[in-house]
């Protein structure tokens, strides 16, 4: 029996452990919500800051590619051959610095560095090396497959050879058994 005096402390025991059960799912639907609202937002945070960098980017694209038309129009009006050094090599300077911003714009873009894409094509072709892991898979290959019968042969050579020694030792001891015989004959003296 309950005492009355314990009831309350009983009730409230009771309903803690269902208060657990019952919230245990939605604390965990409640977390993983929170999870996926964190991902949305850490996503939507990085989309702003890639569209806010391929601004810019775009930006200095635009002011490159000005500043090349200025160094052009000016090649063109400029007669002294050394002052269309001087400007030729600006020209080369603002599109070599173009082409590097093309493939910061093309990288934020595709999420893919252009090494990254352009992968193993960059690396020459070995062809004694290639030859060699060719070769040497090969020969491992006939190896295994020879193995068995290799291992034959080896057991083949053992037995003929066993047998060879085991003849060997019967005609050694047939001598030492004639020997023997010879001995216990020859040295008996006769009686008569």
């Amino acid at each position: 029996m309950i005492s009355i005096s314990r009831l309350p402390m009983l009730w409230t025991v009771v309903c803690f452990c269902l208060a657990g059960v019952l919230s245990s799912p939605h604390i965990a639907v409640a977390q993983k919500q929170a999870e996926e609202i964190q991902r949305e937002q850490k996503l939507r945070d990085e989309a702003l800051n890639t569209l806010d960098t391929l601004g810019d980017l775009l930006k200095s694209r635009v002011e490159q590619l000005a500043a090349i038309e200025e160094l052009t129009n000016e090649l063109k009006a400029t007669k002294e051959e050394a002052i269309k050094k001087t400007v030729e090599e600006k020209i080369k300077a603002e599109n070599a610095n173009l082409v590097k911003l093309d493939k910061q714009i093309s990288a934020l873009t595709t999420a893919v560095t252009e090494e990254e894409a352009n992968g193993d094509q960059n690396q020459k072709f070995n062809l004694q090396a290639e030859l060699e892991s060719l070769v040497q898979a090969f020969v491992k290959m006939m190896k295994d497959a020879t193995e068995n019968a290799r291992q034959i042969e080896s057991l083949r050579r053992s037995l003929i050879t066993a047998e060879k020694q085991q003849e060997l030792a019967l005609r050694a001891v047939e001598r030492l058994k004639f020997c023997c015989q010879w001995k216990t004959t020859s040295f008996r003296s006769p009686r008569h």
